[in-house]
């Protein structure tokens, strides 16, 4: 290969490419600022107000793992039919600025649930994504729910969980997380080509 050729070769290694980002998380709940100070083992029926959520309709019992005999695989978790046999819908205490044309994903973390029979559960945004869920009959084991939506211009909207059921016994909320996918980074695509190339260039200019 002629000395041209090769610099060509090493030149053309710096022909930008695009390297995916990971996910960037702009909110995540795992209930820790409700069971913050509590001594041991929490289980409180009825509890409000929680943190980051309004409870517009409902109730919920928050309790850590162990309490009322429940699982929890993060620091507190939310039994979404409190003790009033009104299930609860939540609904973010602020809004969020989806911006248009960016996918986001809602996931959220269940320990199961508290009983035996169907539970169902729709989640997502007030105004335009939701997704429902419905367990199985039987002991709940754990399970992650996602949903991803795109938004065609730039709106204000707020997350809500709507739970249906109505016996005291609902699923169990473990945590909550909204990312959004974040544009892919532009790279040297052939750094390691132009690196080899630059070395090779050393070599034959001694030569």
């Amino acid at each position: 290969m002629s000395f041209r050729a090769f610099l060509l070769a090493a030149l053309a290694g710096l022909a930008p490419g695009f390297a995916a980002a990971a996910p960037v998380e702009i909110f995540y709940d795992d209930f820790a600022a409700e069971v913050a100070g509590a001594p041991g083992t929490v289980q409180t029926i009825n509890f409000s107000p929680l943190a980051n959520w309004d409870i517009v309709d409902g109730t919920v019992d928050l309790f850590t793992s162990g309490g009322f005999g429940l699982p929890c695989g993060s620091t507190g978790c939310l039994d979404l039919d409190g003790s009033t046999g009104n299930a609860a819908r939540l609904e973010l205490k602020y809004e969020t600025i989806f911006m248009a044309g960016i996918t986001y994903t809602l996931t959220l973390g269940l320990s199961g649930k508290n009983g035996g029979g169907l539970e169902n559960l729709t989640f997502g945004t007030v105004g335009y994504a939701m997704t429902t869920y419905t367990s199985l009959a039987g002991a709940g084991s754990p399970v992650t729910l996602t949903t991803s939506f795109t938004y065609g211009t730039t709106t204000a909207d707020k997350l809500f969980l709507d739970h249906d059921g109505g016996d005291n016994f609902g699923l169990l909320l473990d945590f909550v997380r909204l990312e959004h996918d974040a544009p892919a980074v532009p790279l040297p695509a052939g750094l390691p080509l132009l690196l080899a190339g630059l070395g090779a260039l050393a070599m034959l200019r001694r030569r």
